[in-house]
């Protein structure tokens, strides 16, 4: 866990990964390995959560052209640990 932040990072087990940045119409959220469904979640940078996503997959493409220009979280929840990337 961050002290900073409060929120656990991903140990050794666990590699996560956001591309492209930046982003335009879609990013890909590639979870490694992915031993249980976990819980994506898109969040702007006052901290609203815009929508929630289930991933059942290692590799998760989220449609994103609809969101204004500007910097945003990736929140992916597993077992109910979150972790959060930015993308722009």
């Amino acid at each position: 866990m961050t002290f900073a932040t409060g929120i656990h990072d991903l140990n050794e087990t666990n590699s996560l990964t956001i591309y492209p940045i930046p982003a335009q119409q879609e990013i890909v959220v590639r979870v490694a390995p992915l031993t249980s469904q976990a819980e994506l979640q898109i969040v702007d940078i006052s901290g609203r959560i815009l929508w929630t996503e289930h991933i059942f997959t290692e590799e998760h493409t989220v449609q994103i052209g609809a969101l204004a220009n500007g910097a945003y979280f990736a929140h992916p929840i597993f077992k109910r640990r979150k972790t959060h990337r930015p993308f722009y």
